[in-house]
């Protein structure tokens, strides 16, 4: 190199970058964001642009709100535009007057939806709109899914439990929608149950929803619904399905279901019989609770319980169900429904029950083997007429119910006895629900009007045979038995006015009074030998009478942004008790305050956590002053005093929820913590045959503390869902036995898996599985009690394989597997297969089914049980081998 290109070089590229200064610039901005209260905002994007909208530099703000952008290019006669665009907040520009600029934004929230964002494998999964998630339902049906719930239960992030209820990220839903439309209110198996899979084109779930209108922006939710979004094709006409099955041993089933789903008609009408073990009292349960506040009082029962199978596996039924479901709309946003049912059952159970109660002097040994028979008639009428409009909400819901039910219980007990019993109850329900709603100035506040009314009676008989404890009930001469007798009317009214406004800050006002009346009348008689029958004694009879009146208030205070919901709500009470029988009469008034909290912050696009205390205070019933012994059973009496029992609550709750509907995951982490402190403490005296309870006034708390995780995901490589759920849970309880003072831990662990997968395009297979522990000791080596814990192993497994053999023939095999286990004793374990082969014969809108149930003919399972210092064996009878021709067809 010569010394001239040495220095010639270096020369023209200074020369370059001369000439490069002078026709370009560099600018550099710098500045804070901030929202209107002036908190930083962290991780926004700061953009410098072009007036033309070309995006040039941008930069994240710091935790601290602030940002610096430095650009070398600009020409000199280039404008140029600062922006900031962030999600929750209104876009804002500001123009650059300078090369080294200060630029300060404060940010105005907004309240517009997010973004779409659709998934996208093969197929289109899932897809995110704001708050509504959608489930593209195609992706998710197998061959022999035959209606909606048999989809739902695939989904992530949904969940079904044995009797259909559906939870979402672990929390209920407030509505069940279809096309938008509540037709069943909380009777949402009847749509699960019944309505064809091949109708449906969407399953949406909207989180946080708010069902009522004019309370869209001043009343937060934490709940989620469901809506069923038709094909376009299933809304155009009268669609029905009907079903005829027959089989062995003499089994049969039947179907005819009318639907239409128009816009100003919607209706699910139907009738079925059925025989196979299909309960249909199962498609009346209201996963929302019911529409009367004062619940019928029923005390008297006869003994039996229920396995831990499915209702297939040991219901011996005989059933016919028939269900009106209509929703006209009349009007915008106006709907008169009408939902009525009539069902008429008889179901059969056979099993035996043994139980050890481990007292502090003795171990005692209960066994019984029954036979028992239900018999329930039953009807309901519910008139509903809605008006939801964005400027005023009126409800009204008029219900008529009746249930008849007759029980037949024929037993063998300890020491050898034959018994029967036979129990006659009668349930009837009137009442009237009201809710008004309205918009009140200009501000957009509400107004509310909330009434209900409702009476209801329940007369029930219980009568036993032979006479027992003829020493304790007729002086030691044998008599015919017991007839119990017991009556409790009830009448009870609610109302109250509300006002609430909305913006930012939002509050709520509200006043009302409640108001009951109930008598509880029972007699005991013993039935003598020439069939009269006499009242035992003074003390196995009832007569009280019972008031109570409640004032109340309640404040709401809520601070709502776009990631932040906090609220705090604080209802204060006035109540007054008044209750005579043949003890002096008793008066209690009491005022009481309960506060609720809640903090709920948005830690991510698609995550939250919230944090929610709740105080509570909670007041006994008329069933727990009665002061005259009840024969609630064949072996179980019981009585009260008249301390009106008082539990006051405190309970606290953290849940973390986060999905990712990309990548169609969902995770929830949840705990909670719970103490309870009473004025009374639960009594019982144990015999060999007989059952003594009674209440004694006492401070009695107990404390119970959870913990769980829940994950689901869908595996694209798979075409697999596969979730996963873990719960543990300790408590504590006090109790007096034999008049010791016992105190118990209880621990509980459950995990499960479940997954439905297609391996191939021939063949799909489903599995669910769980394994629970129940373990209890007493907290104190005292009374001669073993310090020893009580354990319980169960397991549920089950799998089902789907293989198409031929285009349109399907076989389907189930295996359920049961397992329990104490330490010590052989395992207990069970195996049913059942196999289904299918035709579907698409050009007659037909499937052919042959159902085998219980291949292997198991006749009886054996379930395990532990509660505190008892540990129970239930042993049940179960439906034989079946085989079943079914044909499902269209019209």
């Amino acid at each position: 190199m010569t010394v001239q290109s040495f220095f010639y070089k270096p020369a023209l590229l200074t020369a370059c970058l001369l000439i490069r200064t002078l026709l370009y610039g560099q600018v550099v901005i710098s500045g804070t964001v901030t929202d209107t209260s002036g908190k930083p905002l962290a991780t926004v994007d700061v953009i410098l642009q072009k007036k033309s909208g070309l995006v040039l530099a941008f930069a994240p703000t710091n935790n601290r709100g602030a940002y610096k952008i430095s650009y070398a290019g600009i020409m000199g006669n280039d404008t140029l535009l600062v922006e900031v665009n962030s999600i929750g907040y209104f876009i804002q520009q500001h123009l650059v007057r300078a090369t080294v600029d200060t630029i300060n934004f404060k940010l105005r929230e907004s309240f517009t939806s997010l973004p779409q964002v659709v998934v996208k494998g093969r197929k289109s999964l899932v897809e995110a709109e704001g708050d509504t998630l959608s489930y593209n339902v195609a992706s998710f049906t197998a061959p022999q899914d035959r209606v909606i719930g048999d989809i739902i239960k695939k989904l992530p992030g949904i969940n079904v439990d044995e009797n259909g209820k559906i939870t979402y990220q672990g929390k209920d839903l407030n509505q069940f929608y279809i096309d938008g439309d509540n037709l069943l209110d909380g009777k949402y198996n009847i749509a699960t149950q019944n309505l064809p899979a091949d109708m449906v084109d969407k399953i949406q779930v909207l989180d946080n929803h708010q069902p009522i209108k004019v309370l869209k922006n001043v009343v937060q939710s934490d709940n989620a619904a469901i809506n069923i979004v038709l094909k376009d094709k299933s809304r155009i006409k009268l669609a029905g399905n009907g079903e005829a099955g027959a089989g062995v041993p003499g089994v049969y089933t039947a179907t005819v279901n009318a639907m239409l789903f128009k816009k100003q008609y919607k209706f699910i009408n139907y009738i079925k019989a059925d025989n196979t073990g299909d309960d249909l009292n199962d498609e009346l349960m209201s996963q929302f609770g019911t529409v009367y506040e004062n619940k019928p009082v029923s005390l008297l029962s006869i003994s039996g319980t229920i396995p831990p199978l499915k209702k297939a596996r040991y219901l011996f039924n005989n059933a016919a169900l028939a269900s009106i479901n209509d929703l006209f709309t009349v009007a915008s946003a106006a709907q008169l429904k009408l939902n009525a049912y009539f069902i008429t059952d008889r179901q059969y159970q056979n099993n035996s029950y043994s139980s050890d109660y481990f007292l502090p002097v003795d171990t005692l040994h209960y066994y019984e083997q029954q036979n028992n028979l239900f018999n329930n008639n039953s009807f309901s009428t519910q008139l509903n007429l809605n008006i939801n409009r964005s400027t005023y909400y009126l409800n009204d819901v008029l219900l008529f119910e009746y249930a008849g039910k007759f029980t037949a219980g024929n037993l063998t007990i300890t020491g050898n006895y034959n018994v029967a019993q036979r129990l006659q109850a009668k349930t009837g329900n009137v009442s009237n629900l009201f809710n008004y709603i309205t918009i009140t100035g200009s501000n957009k506040n509400v107004t509310e009007v909330y009434s209900y009314a409702g009476n209801v009676y329940a007369p029930a008989q219980l009568n036993v045979e032979p006479g027992l404890n003829d020493s304790l009930f007729n002086n030691g001469v044998a008599y015919n038995g017991l007839i119990q007798q017991l009556s409790v009317p009830s009448f009870y009214t609610n109302n109250y006015i509300s006002y609430k406004t909305s913006g930012i800050i939002r509050q709520g006002y509200k006043t009302g009074v409640s108001y009951q009346q109930q008598e509880f009348t029972g007699n005991l008689q013993k039935i003598l030998t020439d069939n009269s029958a006499v009242t035992i004694a003074d003390s196995f009879v009832n007569r009280l009478q019972w008031q109570r009146v409640k004032y109340y208030l309640q404040a709401d205070y809520t601070y709502v942004t776009t990631k932040l919901q906090a609220a705090i709500m604080m209802p204060v009470a006035y109540q007054n008790t008044d209750y005579a029988g043949k003890l002096p009469a008793a008066n209690v008034p009491c005022t009481s305050a309960t506060p609720t909290a809640l903090f709920k912050y948005t830690t991510g696009r698609e995550s939250y956590i919230q944090v929610k205390y709740v105080n509570g205070n909670y007041f006994g019933d008329i069933t727990n002053v009665y002061d005259g012994y009840v024969m609630q059973t064949y072996k179980f009496f019981s009585v009260n005093n008249t301390i009106l029992p008082h539990v006051k609550s405190n309970e606290a709750s953290v849940n973390y929820a986060v999905q990712n509907t990309l990548k169609v995951f969902f995770l929830t982490v949840s705990a909670s913590y719970k103490s309870l402190a009473g004025n009374v403490v639960s009594a019982t005296q144990y015999n060999t045959i007989f059952q003594q309870q009674h209440s004694v006034a006492q401070n009695n708390t107990s404390h119970t503390a959870s913990a769980g995780i829940s994950v689901s995901k869908y595996i694209f490589a798979m075409k697999a869902t596969i979730g996963a759920k873990a719960l543990w849970q300790r408590s504590d309880t006090s109790f007096l036995q034999n008049g010791s003072l016992l105190h118990y831990l209880n621990n509980l662990y459950n995990s499960s898996v479940n997954a439905y997968t297609k391996p191939a395009s021939w063949c799909n297979l489903s599995y669910t599985g769980s394994v629970t522990v129940y373990s209890n000791r007493p907290t104190v080596s005292s009374h001669n009690i073993a310090t020893t814990p009580q354990v319980i192993f169960n397991q549920r497994h089950q799998l089902a394989l789907t293989v198409t053999v031929k285009k349109n023939i399907f076989v389907t095999v189930n295996t359920d597997y049961y397992a329990a286990k104490r330490p010590g004793d052989l395992l207990n374990k069970y195996v049913f297969t059942d196999a289904t082969l299918m035709f579907k014969l698409p050009a007659l809108k037909t499937d052919i089914q042959i159902v085998l149930s219980n291949l292997a003919n198991v006749r009886y399972y054996t379930n395990l049980s532990v509660t505190s210092n008892q540990v129970s064996e239930n042993t049940y009878q179960i439906r034989p081998r079946m085989a079943l021709a079914r044909c499902s067809f269209r019209f």
